[in-house]
């Protein structure tokens, strides 16, 4: 049912009350406006779908090492010490002093 007022020009609808469109400001019936996705009532002009990039749903990633991950080892030194006797004179072979390799343990080694 419509009925016009004859002062003010406007017609009345039963059930169609006038909002205003919170994106441009102008006055629609409530029928012709629609809720958007972040809960404004808008004209259907103003009305835009979400966006599906929205939607999007990040994965996390796989994080693979070649093998086990360890520490650099610590250097070890290998010197030559030649043997000694009691007296602490070195031993010979042939004129020449005998040497045996000698090398700091590491931390791995320990």
């Amino acid at each position: 049912m419509r009925v016009t007022s004859p002062n003010s020009g406007v017609s009345f609808r039963h059930g169609g009350a006038y909002g205003i469109c919170d994106e441009c400001g102008m006055k629609f019936r409530l029928s012709e406006m629609r809720r958007r996705y972040d809960s404004a009532l808008v004209c259907r002009e103003d009305w835009e779908p979400r966006h599906p990039q929205e939607f999007v749903r990040g994965r996390a990633d796989r994080i693979r090492y070649p093998g086990p991950v360890r520490p650099d080892p610590e250097p070890s030194f290998s010197f030559l010490v030649p043997l000694r006797d009691e007296n602490d004179d070195p031993i010979t072979e042939n004129g020449q002093a005998i040497t045996v390799p000698v090398s700091t343990p590491s931390q791995a080694d320990l």
